[in-house]
C-alpha cells in the first residue's frame, strides 16, 4: 500500500524514526516544522499526525483545501480543543492518544497539590536565601489524612486522581455530568451540584475538558463558597477559571493557595499577578509530558493506528463530535 503521512508536531512529540519508517514498506513519511510547508505537503497526504497547540486557523485551512486525498487526522496530543476552535473537518476519522499520559498527568496533579499541602514553594524560596526557617514554614504544612478533596471531571484522568487521592487517605468527591459511581470515590454528583459541594473542600481539583459551558466555571462567586484553608489545583484548562478572580482571592488570602500546571494565556504573561503570589505553584504545561518510556507508548500506539488504517480495521481512540464537543 502506498500512501504519504505527514507529521508537523514539536520535537518531543516526533514518532517517525528510521525503525518506525521501517515498519511500513512503501509508506513515504515527511516531518514538517511550519504551516507552510505542511500545506505543501498536505496535497498529496493521506494521513496527517498533528498537535493541538500546532492546529491552527492557518492549519485549518490547509487541511481544508485538501480534503480530496486526507483520510485520517491523528493526533499526538488527548486535547484537541484548539484543532476544534479552529476548525476540524467532519467526515474523516480524527484520533488522539488517550490513555497514553493518563498515569503521568495524574501524578502531576498530585505532586502539584502535595507542592502546596506541603508548603514545597516555600522550601525552596528559603534555601535560595539559606533560611532554614523550620517555625516558620510549620504553620503552612497541611496533611491530607481525612481531607476532602472534590474533583471536577471524572474521565480517565479524574478517576486516576482519585485513585491516587485514596492512598493518601483522602476523602474523594467527584463532579461530573455523567454523575457515575467508581470504586476509588466516596460521593459522587452532577455538575450542578458543584455550590453545594464546594464548601466542603480542602482540595479542588480541575481535571475537565474546556467547553464552553466550563468557561470561567470557577470565578468569584465559586472561590468565595470555598474555606480559606483550601486550595486549587488545575491540570486541564487554563480558562475553566477565571485568573483575575482567582488573583483577588488569592492575594486577599480568601483560600489558601492555588497550584496549576495551565492558565488562561499561555506562556503566562509578565505582568500576571501569578507570577508573585507566594502562595501559587505553576508549572509551564508539562503536566502529561514524560520520559523516554512514555514515548515509546506513544509510538507504539501511532504505529498500531497506522497498521490498522492501512488494513482498513477501526482505528483506537476515534474522537466523537458528539462527545467531546466539537464541531
Amino acid at each position: 500500500m502506498n500512501f504519504k503521512v505527514t507529521q508537523y508536531v514539536p520535537p518531543h512529540h516526533d514518532v517517525i524514526d528510521e525503525a518506525f519508517e521501517r515498519e511500513f514498506e512503501g509508506v513515504r513519511f515527511k516531518k514538517v516544522s511550519s504551516a507552510a510547508e505542511l500545506e505543501r505537503e498536505l496535497l498529496e497526504s493521506e494521513v496527517l499526525i498533528a498537535n493541538n497547540p500546532f492546529y491552527t486557523p492557518e492549519i485549518s485551512a490547509a487541511v481544508e483545501r485538501s480534503r480530496k486525498q486526507l483520510k485520517w487526522i491523528q493526533f499526538t496530543t488527548v486535547g484537541i480543543d484548539t484543532a476544534a476552535r479552529s476548525g476540524l473537518p467532519n467526515d474523516i476519522p480524527i484520533t488522539n492518544v488517550r490513555g497514553i499520559r493518563t498515569g503521568i498527568l495524574a501524578g502531576h496533579a498530585m505532586a502539584l497539590m502535595l507542592a502546596q499541602m506541603r508548603a514545597l514553594y516555600r522550601f525552596s524560596e528559603n534555601r535560595l536565601k539559606q533560611e532554614w526557617a523550620r517555625s516558620e514554614i510549620c504553620k503552612y504544612v497541611a496533611t491530607t489524612e481525612d481531607k476532602v478533596i472534590v474533583i471536577v471531571g471524572l474521565g480517565e484522568i479524574g478517576r486516576d486522581i482519585a485513585r491516587k487521592a485514596k492512598s493518601f487517605d483522602m476523602r474523594v468527591v467527584g463532579i461530573s455530568r455523567a454523575a457515575t459511581p467508581d470504586e476509588y470515590i466516596d460521593e459522587v454528583y452532577p455538575r450542578t451540584a458543584l455550590h453545594d459541594v464546594l464548601p466542603r473542600a480542602d482540595v479542588l481539583m480541575l481535571s475537565l475538558p474546556l467547553e464552553p459551558d466550563t468557561h470561567h466555571l470557577i470565578g468569584a462567586r465559586e472561590l468565595s463558597l470555598m474555606k480559606r484553608t483550601s486550595i486549587v489545583v488545575n491540570i486541564a484548562r487554563g480558562p475553566i477559571i477565571d485568573e483575575a478572580a482567582l488573583a483577588k482571592s488569592l492575594l486577599n488570602d480568601e483560600i489558601a493557595g492555588a497550584a496549576m500546571d495551565v492558565t488562561e494565556i499561555e506562556p503566562l504573561p509578565h505582568d500576571s499577578p501569578l507570577w508573585h503570589l507566594k502562595n501559587v505553584v505553576i508549572s509551564p504545561h508539562v503536566g502529561g509530558q514524560g520520559d523516554e518510556a512514555q514515548k515509546l507508548r506513544l509510538r507504539r500506539l501511532i504505529s498500531d493506528n497506522l497498521s490498522r488504517f492501512m488494513n482498513a480495521k477501526p482505528l483506537h481512540n476515534v474522537v466523537s463530535q458528539k462527545v467531546d464537543g466539537w464541531k
